[in-house]
């Protein structure tokens, strides 16, 4: 049912961007569609097929944590190489309006990645006994704490560097 659904919202949003930039700066057709792609910038067709990227990683996420449920390793690592890939193409691409935006992103993809990174050596059986689980479980919410936590500094520094770029 998640698989089905998670299609069609796949097919729904690449038919949506297949169209030319005039058409998604057109007013009706923004007030209609426009959240699916508001903030990419719509005139380079990279940018555009990279919401369709993004759209595609939590898919294989999906397929990942669903099929090879039996193997907690490969998921791991699979996330793993899905995230790498994510992370060097979003820093490529640049796929944001706004250039904080983009660094916003680079970063929180980074962050990701450093932390499911960090729990593949935790991933073997003999480091995973009943006293380090609970152990690696708050190492983890940690991890995602500090990086939604930066992500929200990265932000704010941001936001007063373009504030005082705009006083001066």
């Amino acid at each position: 049912m998640i698989a089905a659904y998670t299609t069609m919202l796949y097919m729904f949003k690449t038919r949506v961007l297949s169209k030319d930039s005039e058409t998604l700066e057109n007013e009706d057709y923004k007030g209609k569609y426009g959240p699916l792609y508001d903030g990419y910038d719509t005139t380079s067709r990279i940018s555009k097929g990279f919401l369709i990227a993004e759209i595609s990683r939590k898919l294989l996420y999906v397929l990942l944590l669903v099929f090879v449920s039996n193997y907690p390793e490969e998921q791991l690592y699979g996330i793993i190489a899905v995230q790498t890939v994510f992370f060097i193409a979003i820093t490529i691409v640049r796929p944001y309006e706004e250039k904080q935006m983009n660094v916003v992103k680079c970063f929180m993809e980074f962050g990701l990645l450093l932390t499911f990174s960090v729990f593949a050596p935790l991933m073997y059986d003999d480091f995973l006994s009943d006293d380090n689980a609970s152990i690696v479980t708050w190492i983890g919410v940690g991890l995602l704490a500090g990086n939604v936590g930066s992500v929200a500094v990265v932000i704010l520094v941001l936001s007063l560097i373009g504030l005082l770029i705009t006083i001066f």
